[in-house]
C-alpha cells in the first residue's frame, strides 16, 4: 500500500480496489483453481501408476524379469554387455529406450542410485544374484587360477559344448561349491531359449578371448590385466614365403 501511495495512487482508490478483488467471485475463482490443479495432480499420479516407472524399482524388475527371464541375464545382455560392472546414466537411459520402458527416468534412477554416486551396478537392481555371482566367481578364481582353468578342468572335463542345470549342479557340488547351483545356473544363462549353459555365461570377456585366440585370454579369466601367460599357438602353418623370410639371414 505504501508502494501504491509513492506511485501517486490514492489510498482511498487503493482501498477501493482491494476490496473489489476479495469478493465472492475471487474467493471462487480461487478455490475453482485449487480444485483444478489437485485433480492435475491426482490425473498425473494416475498415470504415472499405469506405467512400470510409477513402481519404481519394484516395476523395473518386474519388466526385466519378464523380458530376459532373470535380472542378471538382463544386466549382462542390455544394460552392461560390456561387463564394466556399472552404468551410467546415459548408458542406463538407452537400454532403458530399447526396452521399451515407458516411466520416469529420472524418478528410477535417483531409486537406483541413493549414493548419488553417477553410477548403478547389478547389486541395486538385485543384490542377492550379484552377491551369488561374485562368491561363484572368487571360488573359481581361488582354487583353479581363473574361470578359464575351472571350465576346462572342473565345470567341464569332459570338453562338452555346454552344461545342462543337472550336469552343472553336479559339478558344482563336485568342486565342493556350497552355494545354490540351480539359482547360479538360472542367473549365469544369457539365453533363456538355451537349456545348457556354456563358458561364454560362465565369462564372456575370456571366451571371446578365446575364440579370438587371444593370448591373454587366460589372465583375463582371472580378473587380471592383459597380460600373455602362454605364448599364443598359431591356427594355421606359416607360409612358405613367411617361412622363408624367418629362416633366411638377416641382409640375405
Amino acid at each position: 500500500r505504501a508502494a501504491r501511495k509513492g506511485r501517486g495512487m490514492p489510498e482511498r482508490r487503493w482501498d477501493k480496489f482491494l476490496d473489489h478483488q476479495w469478493d465472492d467471485k475471487f474467493m471462487v475463482r480461487k478455490k475453482l483453481a485449487k480444485i483444478q490443479r489437485d485433480l492435475r495432480i491426482q490425473d498425473q499420479q494416475e498415470t504415472d501408476m499405469m506405467l512400470q516407472g510409477a513402481r519404481g524399482v519394484d516395476g523395473f524388475r518386474h519388466l526385466l524379469s519378464t523380458r530376459y527371464g532373470s535380472i542378471p541375464c538382463a544386466w549382462r545382455v542390455e544394460l552392461d554387455p560390456g561387463s564394466h560392472g556399472k552404468v551410467s546414466f546415459g548408458e542406463f537411459s538407452q537400454s532403458c529406450h530399447q526396452l521399451g520402458f515407458t516411466g520416469n527416468l529420472q524418478k528410477l534412477w535417483r531409486e537406483l542410485d541413493k549414493e548419488r554416486s553417477g553410477f548403478v551396478s547389478m547389486a541395486e537392481l538385485d543384490g542377492e544374484a550379484e552377491s551369488g555371482l561374485r562368491e561363484f566367481r572368487d571360488y573359481l578364481c581361488c582354487r583353479y587360477g581363473g574361470t578359464v582353468e575351472a571350465w576346462r578342468c572342473g565345470l567341464n572335463p569332459r570338453g562338452l559344448p555346454g552344461l545342462s542345470e543337472d550336469a552343472f549342479a553336479a559339478r558344482c557340488r563336485a568342486i565342493g561349491f556350497g552355494g545354490n547351483p540351480r539359482k547360479l545356473f538360472r542367473w549365469l544363462r544369457t539365453d533363456m531359449s538355451r537349456q545348457e549353459l556354456t563358458f561364454h555365461d560362465i565369462d564372456p570377456t575370456a571366451a571371446a578371448a578365446l575364440a579370438r585366440a587371444d593370448p591373454c585370454a587366460e589372465a583375463l579369466g582371472s580378473g587380471q590385466a592383459r597380460r600373455i601367460v602362454t605364448s599364443p599357438t598359431p591356427k594355421a602353418p606359416l607360409s612358405p614365403l613367411a617361412a622363408a623370410l624367418l629362416t633366411s639371414p638377416r641382409g640375405g
